[in-house]
């Protein structure tokens, strides 16, 4: 099992906690953190972003409720085996738009026509044939 070499980085645009879970979640899904790395002791990723330790137990608690972390007693928190967080990243993502939409006041038929307009748009070619499927990322 390798250390997470993920850096990171804080901003006061939002909390800590949810910005640490979502620093995580994305370099997983990115590759950047593999299945059963190690993640920074909560002491340690404390003293790095200049937090308390129980701001970043709460993040780490978070990721395990969403299966993207697992503690291990004794050893500490790792990314866990069963991650998938490509699919969780996008369904944060389109959950957020959902919200958004109904806060529109939109239908679920309007929702759900721009989703269906804007998959076809990133998926058209400009030769009007659809591409070929990309391949994910090794694990």
């Amino acid at each position: 099992m390798a250390k997470s070499r993920v850096k990171l980085v804080l901003t006061p645009d939002d909390s800590p906690v949810s910005q640490i879970v979502d620093q995580i979640e994305r370099a997983v899904a990115y590759g950047l953190c593999q299945r059963g790395d190690e993640l920074p002791g909560a002491a340690t990723l404390a003293s790095e972003l200049g937090i308390s330790r129980v701001t970043v137990q709460k993040a780490y608690g978070l990721l395990i409720e969403r299966s993207i972390a697992e503690g291990r007693v004794g050893e500490g928190t790792f990314i866990a085996h069963e991650a998938d967080t490509r699919t969780t990243v996008i369904r944060r993502e389109l959950s957020s738009a959902i919200t958004f939409g109904r806060n529109l006041y939109l239908s679920k038929a309007e929702i759900v026509n721009a989703f269906e307009s804007e998959i076809a748009r990133h998926f058209q070619r400009s030769d009007g044939k659809k591409p070929a499927g990309r391949e994910p990322p090794a694990n």
